[in-house]
């Protein structure tokens, strides 16, 4: 069980700056005639927990990747299965995914299957969304890491 010492009220405040927080734990063993106490110390750098909250940053932007590969997975499942244009939700996932595909259109050009469309700009702005979104993540990781001494 954790119980927090009185002299570590102190230390709620400590998230506002980098100094070290401790961590009280307190075990307790009881054997037949005596109580033992025992006291761990435990120091948490709060520039660690810093960097942990920052990362927050890197999570929302691959939460992000996340939504636009589904979104252009789906539109490539699509055109590969020759879904019905006319249907709206097929309609609804081309118009969503049109203006992501568009910088990537004709590099290659689209091969036909035996029964739909072979797309690869998808699978080229699914790539490049990744790339971009990897270094991204990296740079905000990169930045917002603590500087150590």
């Amino acid at each position: 069980m954790v119980f927090p010492q009185p002299h570590t009220l102190s230390h709620l405040f400590c998230n506002l700056t980098f100094m070290p927080t401790h961590i009280y734990k307190e075990k307790i063993s009881e054997q037949p005639n005596q109580v033992v106490r025992r006291y761990e110390e435990k120091t948490i750098d709060n520039r660690q927990a810093e960097y942990r909250r920052s990362s927050s940053g890197s999570q929302a932007l691959y939460v992000l990747l996340d939504i636009l590969e589904v979104i252009l997975a789906v539109r490539f499942l699509f055109k590969l299965l020759a879904a019905n244009a006319a249907s709206p939700f097929v309609n609804f996932v081309y118009n969503l995914s049109s203006p992501l595909v568009a910088p990537f259109r004709n590099i290659f050009s689209n091969t036909q299957t035996g029964f739909g469309v072979l797309e690869w700009s998808t699978i080229i702005a699914m790539i490049v969304y990744a790339i971009i979104a990897y270094l991204l993540a990296g740079l905000i990781e990169n930045t917002s890491r603590p500087v150590t001494q």
